[in-house]
């Protein structure tokens, strides 16, 4: 069957009465989420915007620049430990045992937090709820 016949058949229109679309959209509305999924979206959305906002400057604050510039390219940039170890030209252990010391600092820098702020407050609860 040639490319142009098949594209032909692949674009088939539909026609709809707009008053039956419209009758089903003032019922749902356009999105079939409810009040409360749509809340609880934002707030987990709040809730990781401040998580990863504490992240980054906790990791300023207390990772060496070769912690931080693993820790960045394989969370954040999604890198593979083999890449990053191929890309620095170091070996495969290195890199693992880099990240692991980078998380366990940040992971102390949750527990010792003295929440200066509302936001650090919230943060660390969130930290200590999920990941502690």
């Amino acid at each position: 069957m040639n490319l142009k016949k098949m594209r032909r058949q692949s674009r088939r229109e539909y026609s709809y009465d707009p008053h039956i679309l419209a009758r089903k959209f003032q019922k749902s509305g356009l999105w079939e989420e409810s009040e409360e999924e749509i809340e609880a979206a934002l707030k987990a959305a709040r809730e990781r915007d401040l998580l990863l906002n504490w992240v980054r400057r906790e990791m300023r604050r207390r990772l060496t620049k070769k912690e931080r510039r693993y820790l960045e390219a394989r969370y954040l940039s999604n890198q593979s430990v083999a890449a990053l170890a191929q890309r620095y030209d170091v070996h495969l252990s290195t890199v693992y045992r880099t990240i692991r010391s980078a998380i366990r600092k940040l992971k102390q820098a949750a527990q010792e937090s003295n929440s200066d702020t509302p936001e650090d407050a919230l943060v660390v609860e969130v930290i200590k709820r999920k990941y502690l």
